[in-house]
């Protein structure tokens, strides 16, 4: 049974006994929701109102506005954290809310070899969503759009029309479907993984550092933040996919930003960079905003979440000397900055291992992370994969392949792109298999051995008896040269570097020979 919330609004019923009380009813997935898999929320309102949309936000923060057909609508939230979480949906007949667990998958954490996903990108943000409504995580990197086949795999890259750089992804003009931004422009989805010509900002964002989603203004659209030319600037959206003429915020040495309620009033907030600065804006509900600064020396990127599990996102901010911690105070204060050594750039906070903590991930010369304890501490650093090509410059994550474990994207300096898979690093690999008896001087070849767990792909080796030999892909072969009972030591070694060995009986029979002799016998008598 679909997991539902609803709060019946009498309005004037008590009053005008002929009037039907309207029913606000939201609706989600069944049960537990996996970690990294998109979310879909369905707001109904009976009856049908001859036209209406609804204002959704989780946890509190803003994420998404919905335009009803016949009284219904559908939104898809994105990837959740893991964890208890309240979907809310408003309208004018009335509210509703729809409380949803995402549940991890315990493990150690880590990441298979990257599987290429293209060439000839240009240089942009890395950006996971639901393009076409099919309920896999697709990509948007540079200039290009990657649909999700659901198995961690990717169609070929759709180029989008007129833009030079993809920034950020929402709802714009409330049809359902995700549009995205570049900076020259919005890009209205199709639902199909297309999108409609470029609906410009009159050149206000072009050579924008970064542009970010949220209700600014409390008016239920989705408007745009960005740091164009140092500035921090704010567009307001008209619900349609235009926006009125942006407003300058913060003037100058903008770097950086994130978009987070950080004192839980349910409005959407910003943290960016300022100098040695991490400074907090508090949105005031009207599109204003109250600032307070914190130093951290030399910080250079930003990432959010919360890492402590009191319901409050904090701050992980990198610089030259690793990653610093700041616990968010729950009332728009943060607690001193803790340092962590790490090797990286491009943080992001995301439960990683499944085990329901968020952990800490930096890609660089090495994709690692720092794992998350829980209380807002975080363990040393952990090398969790290598990079198959230069630099990093971008880094997404989703569950691309539904296995429940969450996937990284990265885009590499200045062209290509790979995903690394999530795995199951807690274990090593084991192998199965039986090998069939052989016959001395006659060809053999037996496909004996596979292997499971650990980190795909796996490669074999072993010891065979005189004659044969074990290829990488656990198959025995060749012609053995003497009889005997003997035992076939097997390795195997997943992409982790993790091995297991096994040793099984092969019996290699002598040769069948069959000795021609003249026979003689008479006719009518035994023989």
């Amino acid at each position: 049974m679909a997991n539902v919330g609803t709060l019946l609004i009498a309005g004037f019923a008590l009053l005008q006994p002929l009037l039907a009380a309207s029913s606000v009813t939201l609706s989600g997935p069944p049960g537990p929701v996996r970690l990294g898999r998109p979310v879909t929320v369905t707001v109904s309102i009976s009856p049908a109102p001859a036209a209406d949309t609804a204002t959704l936000t989780v946890d509190g923060t803003f994420a998404g506005t919905a335009v009803l057909a016949n009284g219904q609508a559908s939104l898809t939230l994105g990837s959740l954290a893991a964890g208890a979480h309240v979907v809310a949906a408003s309208a004018p007949e009335g509210a509703a809310s729809l409380p949803l667990t995402v549940t991890p998958i315990v493990r150690t954490g880590g990441f298979r070899p990257a599987s290429a996903l293209a060439a000839s990108l240009t240089s942009g943000r890395a950006i996971a969503a639901d393009f076409n409504n099919d309920g896999n995580a697709d990509l948007a990197i540079g200039r290009k759009v990657f649909l999700g086949n659901g198995d961690g795999t990717f169609a070929a890259g759709i180029e989008i029309p007129g833009a030079r750089e993809v920034l950020a992804a929402a709802d714009f003009n409330r049809d359902g479907y995700t549009d995205l931004v570049t900076d020259e422009g919005i890009l209205l989805g199709n639902g199909d993984g297309t999108f409609a010509a470029a609906l410009a900002l009159n050149g206000s964002a072009r050579g924008a550092t970064a542009l970010l989603t949220g209700d600014f203004n409390g008016h239920g659209n989705a408007d745009l933040a960005g740091i164009v030319s140092g500035q921090l600037r704010i567009w307001f959206g008209n619900g349609d996919g235009t926006f009125a003429a942006y407003s300058v915020v913060r003037s100058s040495a903008v770097t950086n930003l994130i978009a987070m309620d950080f004192n839980g009033d349910g409005r959407t907030d910003l943290t960016l960079i300022e100098g040695d600065s991490v400074v907090l804006l508090l949105n005031d509900g009207n599109g204003g905003f109250a600032a307070s600064a914190i130093s951290v020396p030399g910080a250079s990127e930003l990432a959010s979440g919360d890492l402590n599990g009191d319901g409050f996102p904090d701050l992980a901010v990198t610089s030259a000397e690793g990653v610093s911690v700041l616990l968010n105070q729950g009332n728009g204060s943060f607690r001193p900055a803790v340092k962590y050594a790490a090797n990286g750039a491009h943080p992001l906070i995301a439960d990683a291992d499944g085990d329901g903590k968020a952990d800490v991930l930096l890609a660089g010369n090495m994709i690692g992370m720092l794992r998350g304890n829980g209380d807002g501490t975080l363990q040393p650093w952990a090398d969790l994969a290598v990079p198959p090509a230069s630099r990093p410059v971008a880094m997404a994550a989703a569950d691309f392949d539904g296995d429940g474990r969450l996937d990284l994207a990265l885009e590499y300096c200045c062209s290509s792109a790979g995903i690394h898979l999530g795995a199951d690093a807690s274990s090593n690999p084991t192998i199965n298999g039986a090998l069939q008896p052989a016959e001395a001087g006659l060809s053999y070849s037996d496909a004996a051995f596979s292997a499971a767990g650990g980190t795909p792909p796996y490669t074999f080796s072993g010891a065979a008896p005189p004659g044969l030999s074990v290829n990488s892909t656990g198959t025995v072969s060749g012609t053995p040269t003497s009889a005997g009972n003997y035992s076939t030591a097997v390795t195997v070694t997943d992409a982790a570097k993790k091995t297991a060995s096994a040793t099984y009986p092969l019996t290699v029979y002598p040769k069948l020979t069959i000795n021609a002799t003249n026979l003689s016998a008479t006719l009518g008598q035994p023989f």
